[in-house]
């Protein structure tokens, strides 16, 4: 069953901006991606982050060529923003931290598409 495009982008960003499913492969001469698990909530159900996001994703999305945002980690371990771009000249457009977590920008050309099999 092939679903409208669309549709398809629209769950990926959605998974990918809850922490879900989306994982960058490794190249060639390069580490692997950070696992993409959502690091575990903090007393009371919901990792500070979190609120953090959800107070930043509608300006962050507003930017062009920002296709998706979700919480990841530095390679030191840290909580932090990621926010995944179109086009790397975006990331001029975007901060180096958000209250307080650091902004990690990832590079998506073409944007989320749906995988044909």
């Amino acid at each position: 069953m092939r679903l409208p495009g669309a549709l398809v982008t629209a769950y990926v960003v959605t998974a990918c901006a809850q922490g879900q499913g989306f994982e960058e492969p490794a190249t060639s001469g390069e580490e692997a991606a950070l696992p993409s698990t959502t690091p575990p909530s903090a007393p009371g159900g919901t990792h500070p982050i979190d609120d953090v996001l959800d107070r930043s994703r509608p300006q962050l999305l507003a930017i062009p060529g920002v296709v998706g945002t979700g919480h990841g980690r530095t390679q030191d371990g840290d909580d932090a923003v990621i926010v995944w771009v179109t086009d790397p000249a975006a990331a001029e457009s975007l901060p180096t931290d958000i209250e307080g977590f650091t902004v990690i920008v990832k590079t998506v050309p073409g944007g989320f598409r749906a995988f044909e099999g």
